[in-house]
C-alpha cells in the first residue's frame, strides 16, 4: 500500500462509511489461510497487503498516555464519536502477530518489526463493560441494555462495540425464537471479537469469556440482517450451548434459505454460505489459541464425524465422536510443526502411532508431540 493510502481512506467519508476497520477485516481471510497452513509461498504472496494495512494502522493510531488510541472507527456506518472500536482491536491483535511472523520468516523488514510489536503492546483492552451501564443505542438517559434485557443482566458483563459511540447490537434476546429476521445494528458487531476477529475464545480468561458469553445471549443475533455469518461460528467458537446452535440453524435453514442453499437474509450476500460450514467446522475443531480441541463444542450424545479440517500449524485433523466417545483423532502435518493437544480422553493414556517414527504412549491433558512435514499421526485411548 502506497504512502497516500492514508489520505485515500480518509478522502471519502460516504464510500468507506467511516468503518476504517475494514482495512483489517479484509485482510482476516488471508490470515486465517496462513495460520491454518504455514504455506510460505502464500505467505509471500501477502505479505505486501499486510504490511500495507499496518501501514495504515501504524500512522493512524494515536499514542496517548502510553496507549494507542482508535479515534472515530465507526462500528456502525456513518456513526460518529466511535473510538476505539472492539473489531478493530481484534483484528489488529489478529493481523499483527503473523505480520511480524512473515517478516520474521522472509527476513525482511527488521526495522520495521519494533514499531509492530509496540502496537501490539499498548493496544487498550477491550470495552468489557456492565450491561446496566450501556444507553441503549445511545440514547442518552434513556433505557440501557440491562434494562431492555431485565433483572438478569444486572451485573453482567458484555463487549461493547466500542469505547465510546454506537454501544451495543439492538438486543434480540426476548424475540428471536419467533424466527424473524431483525436488524441488530447497521454494521459491526462486537461479538465478532470473537469470530472471525479470534480474539476471545475457550483458553481466554475467565472474565473475557464470560463477557463473551453473555454478548452472544443478550444479542441473539441469530436470525439478523447482516451479522448471522460472523454469530453462529462466534457462539461455537465460545464454547455456547451447542444444542442451541445447532436449533437456531435448523430455524435458520427452515425459514430463510432458498433452495440454492442461499440464506435470504435483508442485508447479507454471499457471505451467508458460509454460516453452516464455518459453524460446524468451529464445533468440531478449534486451534486459533494455543492449543488443538477436538470436539470443544458438539453435543456429544449425537454421534458425529469429519475429516482434513484445517487447524492453525499447517495440520489437518479428522476424528469421530460415537456413543459419547471421542473413537480417534488423526492429524496430518502439513508444516512440520509441534502439534498441541488437549487430550480428548481425559485422565487416559493415549497412543500416538506415525507413518514415520515408532509408536509412543503418552498421557496429560495437553498432548505436545513433535511432527515432520507429510508426517500422519493417529491417536486412540489405550485400553
Amino acid at each position: 500500500m502506497p504512502a497516500c493510502a492514508h489520505d485515500f481512506i480518509h478522502a471519502d467519508n460516504t464510500e468507506y462509511m467511516k468503518q476504517k476497520g475494514c482495512t483489517l477485516f479484509a485482510m482476516v481471510d488471508c490470515v486465517m489461510r496462513w495460520r491454518y497452513t504455514h504455506d510460505l509461498d502464500y505467505a509471500k504472496k501477502i505479505y505486501f497487503l499486510l504490511k500495507g494495512a499496518a501501514e495504515f494502522w501504524d500512522n493512524d493510531l494515536v499514542l496517548k498516555d502510553g496507549v494507542y488510541y482508535d479515534a472515530e472507527d465507526a462500528a456502525a456506518e456513518q456513526a460518529d464519536g466511535n473510538n476505539n472500536t472492539s473489531t478493530t482491536l481484534a483484528f489488529i491483535r489478529l493481523v499483527y502477530p503473523s505480520l511480524i511472523e512473515i517478516s520474521q520468516l522472509l527476513k525482511v523488514d527488521d526495522d520495521q518489526r519494533d514499531k509492530w510489536n509496540d502496537v501490539l503492546a499498548k493496544l487498550p483492552p477491550f470495552p468489557i463493560v456492565p450491561a446496566e451501564s450501556i444507553d441503549h443505542m445511545g440514547d442518552k438517559g434513556g433505557q440501557t441494555l440491562a434494562d431492555l434485557i431485565g433483572p438478569e443482566a444486572q451485573g453482567k458483563m458484555v463487549i461493547r462495540n466500542a469505547e465510546t459511540g454506537y454501544p451495543f447490537p439492538n438486543p434480540m434476546y426476548k424475540v428471536y425464537h419467533d424466527f424473524n429476521e431483525r436488524g441488530s445494528s447497521p454494521g459491526m458487531s462486537s461479538a465478532q471479537v470473537i469470530f472471525p476477529g479470534w480474539a476471545i475464545g475457550l483458553e481466554s480468561s475467565d472474565g473475557e469469556r464470560q463477557a463473551a458469553l453473555n454478548t452472544i445471549t443478550y444479542a441473539a443475533q441469530w436470525y439478523d440482517y447482516n451479522n448471522d455469518c460472523t454469530f453462529y461460528p462466534g457462539a461455537a467458537c465460545i464454547g455456547y450451548d451447542p444444542n442451541e446452535i445447532l436449533k437456531n440453524m435448523d430455524g435458520l435453514i427452515d425459514h430463510h434459505m432458498a433452495p440454492n442453499f442461499m440464506f435470504l437474509t435483508g442485508g447479507g450476500g454471499t457471505e451467508d454460505f458460509a454460516i453452516v460450514p464455518a459453524t460446524i467446522s468451529a464445533m468440531f475443531v478449534q486451534s486459533y489459541q494455543r492449543n488443538v480441541h477436538v470436539f470443544p463444542n458438539w453435543p456429544m450424545d449425537q454421534d458425529a464425524s469429519f475429516g482434513d479440517l484445517n487447524a492453525c500449524g499447517g495440520f489437518l485433523v479428522s476424528s469421530e465422536v460415537k456413543e459419547g466417545k471421542v473413537s480417534f483423532v488423526k492429524i496430518q502435518s502439513n508444516a512440520g510443526q509441534e502439534c498441541r493437544l488437549i487430550n480428548p480422553w481425559t485422565g487416559a493414556r493415549v497412543r500416538i502411532s506415525s507413518d514415520k517414527t515408532l509408536p509412543i504412549t503418552t498421557a496429560g491433558d495437553l498432548i505436545k508431540i513433535p511432527t515432520q512435514v507429510g508426517e500422519t499421526l493417529v491417536l486412540v485411548p489405550q485400553p
